[in-house]
């Protein structure tokens, strides 16, 4: 670093992921958020003027959804129960 400082070059190190929670400025710029239920997420890079930003909350489970789109897809309760037993889905 300092070689490629007394050269001119803008250099600088590069905080590891477990840093950056405790990073001042990334909590002060609002880039680290707490989540809901614990815990704490980089927040969305997306700012819509006139919008406040929803809440973070963490991703769901994998499959946590997959009934409820499924009925609103208009599968019925026997097909899932179907896809269920054939193991297509969880």
């Amino acid at each position: 670093m300092h070689l490629l400082g007394s050269k001119g070059f803008v250099v600088a190190l590069v905080a590891q992921p477990s840093e950056a929670l405790h990073d001042r400025q990334m909590r002060d710029n609002g880039v680290i958020v707490p989540l809901q239920g614990g815990g704490y997420t980089v927040s969305s890079p997306l700012w819509i003027a006139g919008v406040e930003k929803a809440a973070a909350t963490p991703a769901p489970k994998v499959g946590e959804h997959g009934t409820a789109i499924l009925r609103e897809r208009g599968i019925t309760e026997e097909q899932i129960a179907e896809l269920r037993t054939k193991g297509v889905i969880g």
